[in-house]
């Protein structure tokens, strides 16, 4: 039976930061914390099974399809699926979290879509995704060891991250090749969540 009321996934959303906000959601605690409520191992939400995806997915109440474009199914030795397409794990940056200051920011204003809540994008987690499709903002990179910090810093000083931003952050203008791309893939069939 899956912990009610529902919290919808947002689009885009990885599976990691749903979970996050579920946590915070029902039970106000970290996500570290309710994953031992549940018993859910970290390492099987960082590169998750079949049995992983249905497990969330009777917990939360979102549908498997939805939640198997939220994260890099492990597939094999060395292979990762999302939306059913398979790719190297050398596709995935699991080293680090990266991520759009501006996007966070919109995240953490009151009254959004997150409720306040910084979310994470499946998509910032392909390493050939550098650029922000939003705001056009270089990704900020930040290892795993330091991003709970991190975030709890960004959180406490938004206002001060937000003076930076204006200043410090660069700015790319998209090439004529990179708009075609992503005006070819919006056609495409397979789109993220």
């Amino acid at each position: 039976m899956p912990l009610l009321p529902k919290l919808e996934a947002l689009p885009g959303e990885s599976m990691t930061s749903y979970l996050n906000r579920v946590a915070r959601f029902h039970g106000n605690v970290p996500l570290t914390k309710f994953l031992d409520m549940i018993e859910l191992p970290r390492h099987e939400i960082l590169a998750p099974g079949l049995k992983t995806i249905e497990r969330v997915s009777r917990l939360t109440g979102a549908q498997l399809w939805r939640l198997e474009r939220m994260t890099f199914l492990h597939n094999g030795q060395r292979r990762r699926s999302i939306g059913g397409q398979l790719v190297q794990a050398e596709f995935v940056d699991t080293g680090a979290r990266r991520f759009c200051p501006r996007c966070l920011l919109e995240d953490l204003a009151s009254g959004g879509p997150s409720d306040g809540m910084p979310v994470g994008r499946i998509v910032w987690q392909i390493k050939a995704t550098q650029v922000c499709h939003r705001h056009n903002l270089v990704l900020k990179r930040r290892s795993i060891r330091v991003w709970t910090q991190f975030s709890q810093h960004l959180i406490a000083k938004i206002w001060t991250i937000d003076r930076k931003l204006r200043f410090n952050f660069s700015y790319l203008v998209v090439s004529l090749r990179m708009s075609f791309m992503r005006q070819k893939n919006r056609s495409t069939r397979f789109r993220w969540a």
